[in-house]
């Protein structure tokens, strides 16, 4: 298989150097080389067609997602301006807004994209989840029911299923409907034991039960039970061999989020990474997101180090074999 991706490029690559006006040449070694897992060539590639036909939409689209991968925030938010002037009609770049306003918390805005994502084509899948998650952003927890069932009906997947069997009103109106709450949460989640449904917790993000902890009670063992649902898939060998990495008598110790940045999170573990106790300690934070605030720039600097994960967990789960923690 390599050998006739080699071939395919060479004859893309011939094909170029004949007519350097075939872009349709450069769009075939760009895909060549995205499938040899070359990003950094592909992306090369894809961009040079981007600024020759501004309006290649198949090239804007690969630049999109490899640039999200890389939690390249800036160049997605460009090439999706840059590509809905020319193809205002596609979904595809409208969850992409969507997503891009969500992250930046302008929640009203990302919801006018998603729903104009949804009117444009309203089979696409990632529209409905993004829907879901601005909604519960937003406390309109009916709504978020609404879009992941519309999702779970376009895939029935059981990370879909786990989401609406976890998707909790912020603060129920009684206490009777906390009950009420809770008891439908277990009933849904016993069901899904039921129907033996597993989720690869080694590939796929799993719903938090954040609200939960608003109710005042002992949720052990619901998230037990909920916890037992995943089975982790994993690829790497856990074979002991001696350390790769200089100890200095020190333990190395690690600690992971998403928040540390200007949340309640990253404020309240901004003091505990600082003043952890270096005669004996490597203290090491890990992030799949970076941010470049004054509470996650802290938080880097009072790090021994920082790494940036990604969001790609299998790559994730190398990176943080390597630590040695």
């Amino acid at each position: 298989m390599r050998g006739d991706y080699g071939q395919a490029y060479d004859i893309f690559q011939r094909l170029y150097q004949s007519d350097p006006t075939n872009t349709a040449s450069l769009f075939g070694m760009g895909s060549v080389r995205l499938k040899q897992g070359k990003v950094g060539s592909a992306v090369g590639y894809f961009e040079t067609l981007a600024g020759l036909e501004p309006d290649h939409l198949p090239s804007r689209l690969h630049l999109i997602d490899l640039y999200s991968r890389q939690m390249r925030n800036h160049e997605v938010e460009k090439h999706v301006e840059e590509a809905l002037v020319t193809h205002p009609e596609n979904a595809v770049l409208w969850n992409y807004k969507g997503h891009i306003q969500n992250q930046k918390k302008q929640f009203k805005k990302a919801l006018k994209s998603f729903l104009q994502a949804v009117e444009l084509d309203d089979t696409y899948l990632h529209s409905y989840s993004n829907l879901a998650t601005v909604y519960q952003s937003m406390g309109m927890f009916a709504e978020a029911k609404q879009a992941l069932e519309k999702a779970y009906e376009l895939a029935p997947l059981p990370e879909y299923r786990l989401a609406l069997a976890s998707l909790l009103p912020p603060i129920p109106a009684s206490l009777d409907e906390i009950q009420e709450v809770r008891d439908t949460f277990v009933q849904n989640i016993e069901e899904m034991h039921d129907d033996k449904v597993q989720i690869d917790a080694s590939i796929k993000l799993t719903p938090g039960t954040f609200y939960l902890a608003y109710q005042g009670y002992n949720d052990r063992p619901i998230i037990e039970r909920m916890a037992e649902l995943y089975r982790v898939k994993n690829d790497l060998s856990w074979n002991p061999e001696a350390p790769t990495v200089e100890r200095n008598g020190k333990i190395r110790i690690g600690f992971i989020s998403s928040l540390f940045y200007n949340h309640t999170i990253g404020s309240l573990m901004k003091g505990i990474i600082r003043n952890f106790d270096r005669e004996k300690y490597h203290v090491i934070t890990i992030s799949p997101t970076k941010y470049m605030d004054a509470v996650a720039t802290e938080i880097r600097s009072d790090s021994d180090e920082y790494v940036f994960l990604g969001i790609e967990l299998r790559q994730a789960s190398q990176v943080l074999q390597s630590l040695e923690l």
